[in-house]
């Protein structure tokens, strides 16, 4: 009688498209994917810091370029508008 080990397998699933990769590895994210942080604290009516509000994304390569040009589009805007009204 033998017996036969499985290694883990890791899933990874993008958090836009829901495509998934497979892994044998849970070290590092799938080649080509990025993780998308927006790291910021939730504070108190006191202004004090009481919890981690961070958000984290994982992409697949086909959504991180669409997103990043998107964050990218969204930041120029809103510095537009800012100097809009800053020069009045």
């Amino acid at each position: 009688m033998g017996v036969e080990t499985e290694p883990a397998k890791y899933t990874y699933t993008c958090d836009v498209c829901n495509r998934q990769h497979v892994s044998l590895s849970h070290i590092s994210r799938p080649q080509h994917w990025a993780w998308l942080i927006v790291e910021r604290g939730l504070e108190d009516y006191q202004g004090q810091e009481v919890a981690d509000g961070s958000m984290r994304k994982l992409l697949c390569h086909s959504c991180m370029p669409k997103i990043a040009k998107m964050v990218t589009a969204a930041a120029e805007k809103l510095k537009a508008e800012l100097a809009l009204i800053k020069a009045k």
